[in-house]
């Protein structure tokens, strides 16, 4: 399984690889595995395909009927991150991330 860090905690724990998006790709291109369930937005799709078009990718679904994540490859969250809205907060200072400083030393 390939995921992005930023999946429910349940779906890290099941991942084989959890990374960015050039860390997913990478991945993807250099194990030699056939079938990857693969949690992050649906954009990384065609790259996948474009890389490794002989491997099969499949959207990990990451919650039941009720959860607010029903899919990472729809991720709600994700579609908010648009150019307008970049523009914006480059522009207006607003939409300002802090990150925990033990996060800092993670692996």
């Amino acid at each position: 399984m390939l995921v992005h860090p930023e999946s429910p905690a349940q779906v890290i724990a099941l991942a084989d690889v959890v990374g960015s998006t050039t860390q997913i790709i990478n991945a993807a291109r250099s194990l030699p595995n056939e079938r990857f369930i693969v949690a992050t937005d649906a954009g990384i799709f065609h790259k996948l395909r474009q890389v490794a078009p002989h491997k099969r990718f499949i959207e990990a679904p990451t919650a039941g009927d009720g959860a607010t994540c029903k899919s990472c490859a729809h991720c709600p969250w994700m579609a908010m991150n648009g150019l307008e809205n970049l523009r914006n907060s480059l522009r207006d200072g607003g939409g300002e991330v802090h990150v925990d400083a033990a996060l800092h030393s993670a692996p």
